[in-house]
Parts: structure tokens; sequence; C-alpha cells
């Protein structure tokens, strides 16, 4: 969630929060309960389908800034792909056959904000309870959204999990590849050449879904899993130097054990005094009160470098590394902040009631690649991260260690690096449209009453080209070796890194090391 400015879109839409509560400790999870038992889901008419799809589309014509992006760069024209759909509207026979079209459809927005989910289990918190009266939902589109959840959007489906490495995809866990009673195990970092008689980029290409990614280097989407929706599949692998076809229906991975609250995860400062390093390890976004309590006492400890480690961080609050940033630097952080949404009448209506319309007339729209006004200016300005006065005295680079799967507030803090000369990221791009941003806005359709989120603004500092949306740039490309992998996605390693741990095993962080040593003589 990022909270450079917050706001409401009236009727339509209300803001995304991150739910903090984990399925097993949950307050609300009897109330949701007795909602889906109280409000079984309606069962729409075909006209009522059409009008939430046709509605849906009007949202995403409007309101959905990163489409005209990604058709200028990737070509993937979000609202043709749409209307393709609607002609299946006639093959639902009922209201979860319709949803599940709808799921689909949010999928092409490629946009990981673009989801139903989290808004839905904040149901009557305190954060939450005033927007939900402003909005009018009602209890009975709780219960409904609750049900499409659970019967629709986060049914366990089968999957492969992979490693996009350099154009090549890699089995990320080990996998045991079933077909009736026959199976075979195969080790993590197998490479997969085909799926279903498609070469496995041509099988990449056929699928947009949301958090598709884009490969600036090689021009294509790509995905880090294959979902499997058919019973019998094939795939051919490399196993011992020899492509082997393997027909299979279902399998079973071995993951790392998933945290039961990824929030306890605390954040970790270690100090190296071999390289007068100060590392921190931010797993999530979120405010720590321990971690700026710690950092007290490295203010007189030689520092020559910092490293900020958000490898696999999903986000949360810009606010984190705001205070962070002003507790390491002893000088003040400038950078240019742009915010700009749609030049639509739905958002410019909008814009105008919530006195967000930008009052430099004279700069109102923007224009980037000859096409003028496509975006409007919702606010600009110079933004100044404020030293603390409690500040641990450092005045060097600030070093951002970034991997692939970083994403909202997270990507706003890797976005520096192109604004700020002192902050440099080493690691791999997300292909990923990031930069910083605004909280995701929530959209109400009138007949299922689906309740979705949806990014309504884009970054536009310092933008010259389409692809600089992106915001993608790192100062340090890396690419590992599938061995880094191995490593990262290992089921025995900790959260909690060891300095020996980080020196002789994690690939990633000894090139950042390089990197820094070099970069500081």
């Amino acid at each position: 969630m990022r909270v450079k400015a917050k706001f409401i879109i009236i009727l339509v839409c209300f803001l995304y929060p991150i739910s903090l509560f984990s399925q097993e400790n949950d307050p609300f999870k009897i109330q949701r309960q007795n909602l889906k038992e109280q409000y079984p889901y309606p069962e729409l008419s075909q006209e009522q389908m059409y009008q939430d799809f046709d509605t849906f589309v009007e949202i995403m014509v409007n309101c959905n800034p990163q489409y005209f992006v990604r058709k200028q760069v990737t070509q993937f024209d979000m609202l043709a792909e749409l209307q393709k759909y609607r002609f299946a509207i006639d093959k639902c026979n009922n209201t979860l056959d319709f949803i599940s079209l709808l799921k689909k459809t949010i999928n092409l927005t490629l946009d990981e904000h673009c989801f139903i989910g989290d808004n839905v289990y904040m149901y009557r918190s305190m954060y939450y309870e005033d927007v939900v009266k402003q909005l009018h939902i009602s209890d009975k589109d709780f219960g409904y959204n609750l049900q499409y959840i659970d019967s629709v959007f986060y049914k366990n489906e089968p999957q492969i999990s992979l490693i996009y490495l350099d154009g090549h995809y890699l089995l990320k866990n080990e996998t045991v590849f079933y077909y009736f009673s026959d199976s075979l195990l195969l080790p993590a970092g197998t490479e997969l050449y085909s799926f279903n008689h498609l070469d496995i980029q041509d099988y990449q290409n056929t699928i947009k879904k949301r958090g598709s990614r884009w490969d600036f280097q090689k021009n294509h989407y790509y995905n880090d899993v294959i979902e499997i929706e058919q019973k019998d599949n094939e795939v051919e692998i490399l196993l011992d130097n020899t492509k082997h076809k393997i027909v299979f229906s279902h399998v079973v991975e071995k993951k790392r054990e998933e945290f039961v609250n990824q929030f306890n995860i605390k954040p970790q400062i270690l100090y190296f005094s071999s390289d007068s390093l100060l590392y921190i390890r931010l797993h999530f976004m979120i405010l720590s009160p321990n971690i700026y309590a710690e950092l007290k006492s490295y203010k007189n400890t030689p520092i020559k470098s910092i490293l900020i480690d958000i490898r696999g961080n999903p986000g949360g609050n810009d606010q984190t590394w705001l205070s962070l940033l002003s507790l390491i630097s002893s000088n003040n952080i400038k950078y240019p902040f742009c915010l700009l949404s749609n030049n639509t009448s739905m958002m410019n209506s909008y814009l105008k009631s919530n006195h967000l319309l930008y009052k430099n007339s004279d700069k109102n729209f923007i224009e980037v690649g000859g096409f003028t006004s496509v975006y409007r200016i919702i606010e600009q300005e110079t933004s100044i991260i404020k030293s603390s006065k409690k500040n641990i005295g450092y005045s060097g680079n600030i070093y951002i260690l970034v991997d692939e799967n970083i994403y909202s507030s997270a990507q706003s803090l890797a976005s520096l690096s192109s604004k700020v000369e002192l902050i440099k990221t080493i690691g791999m791009p997300t292909g990923k449209i990031g930069g910083q941003g605004i909280d995701a806005a929530a959209f109400i359709l009138p007949n299922s009453r689906l309740i979705f989120t949806l990014d309504i603004a884009l970054d536009g500092s310092q933008v010259k080209t389409f692809e600089d949306f992106y915001h993608d740039s790192i100062t340090f490309p890396l690419i590992p070796s599938i061995e880094y992998y191995q490593y990262w996605y290992s089921p025995s390693r900790s959260e909690q890194v060891t300095e020996i741990e980080l020196y002789t095993k994690d690939q990633l962080f000894q090139k950042a090391i390089e990197i820094i040593k070099i970069d500081n003589h």
C-alpha cells in the first residue's frame, strides 16, 4: 500500500488496505462466515452479466492509466483482449461461471494491485468502516464477495512454479510429476523446453495474466508459473543431457515452509566490520519500532557503506522507507515527484470533486512520445526527505539490493535510484510498472457486486518515453546463476540471515559487495 496521497472515488471505489491479520488469528473470521451463510450470491441474468462486463470495461477505459503505457511499450492491447471475453458470456450458465470469466478479465489488466481480496477481508475493521459507510457497501455485498473469493478467486489450482533466467525457464522447486500410478521427481533448476506441444516461450506468449513481466532485452512477456488446467499435460525437460517428454496429470512441489504471519518477520540490522558495511534487511514495508531504536547504536560506528536488502519485499507503506532514510542520511534527500491520472471525463469529474486538480493550468497535462493530453497531472512537486535530528550521521551512497520479486512500496524505494544520485540499486529488474504512487482504489460492479482494486495513478517523474513509466532501471544490473536461486528458495533457508551465510552462500550479496568496493574507490 502506497501512501503518497489518499483519496476515494465516489460511487465506485474505496481505498485498498493490506490486511494485518493472518487467517488463523482473524478476529472477523466468524463474522465473515456468518455473512457467507446469510447472503447467498445472486443468480444473474445474461443481461446483468453483460451490464457488469461492460461496466468493468468502462472503468478500465477511464481509470486504468497503465493500459496506454503497455500498449505503446509491449503492443499488448488489453481492451481488444477484453472484448474477446465478452463473447464468452453466452456460455456462462450461472453466476460463478461469470465470476470465473471476470477473474480472467481482471488478470488481463496485468496490474498486481488489480484483484479481489484483502479489501473484503477487512470487513468491519476500524480502519475500514468509515469508507464502507460512505460508499454504501452493504453486509450483503461482503457476503457475496467472500463467496466469490472462496469459490473462484483463491481456489488451490495446481501449478508449476518457475524461475525465469535470461530467457530460460527452470523449475523453482523440487517437483514430483504424477501420471496415474507413475511418478517422477525432478530437482529444482530442471529446464523446461515445451509445454503441451508449444515451445515454452510461445506458450508464455499466449498467457497474459495479472503480474506478467516484460523482458526489455528480449521483448516478450514471461510468467513465473504454469497453471495446469487440463487432465493430461506434456512437458519437455532436459535430464542427464537428454531431452525427455513427460506426460503428467498433476504435480506436487516441495516449497519453502510458509510463515504463518509474514508481518511478524522482524527487520535485521547487521554490521560487518571487515567492509565497514551496515546491512539492513527489510522483509516487508511496515513500520517496526525496533529497527529505528536499533539504528541508534550505530551512530558512532565507522560506516563506509549502507546496503538495504529488500529482495522479495511485497510492499506495505511508503512511510517505512521514508522514515528509514531520514534516520540514515545526515543530509536532506530531494527528488522529483509527479503523479498522473487518465485525462477522461470520469477521472476529471472525480479529481474536481475531490479538489485534486493541479493548480498550474499551463502544465495541467503531460506529453509523452508525441501524445498530447493523454494524462492529467494530479500532483507535482519536489519532495524532500528531511534528515532526522536522530540520524546516525551517514552521508555516503545508499545501496538497495533488489530482485524481480519486489512490489508496490518496495518498488517505490527502488525507483529513487533514477532520481537521487546517492541511491543506487543492485540486482534484477521486476519487468513491471513501478515507481511511486498512491493507494490502489477499489470498484464495485452493479449486479454481481464484485469488488476489485485498481491502480489509478502513474509515476510521471522524469518521464520522456513510455518505457520510463516502468521506473524499472537498475544502477548495477546482475544476472545470478541457478545456484543462487537454489540457495535462495531452499526449504531450509531461514529468513533471519547471518554474516557467514551472506558472505559464503548468497551470490547476489557477494556481487553487491564487489560492486560497492569498486564504486567507493
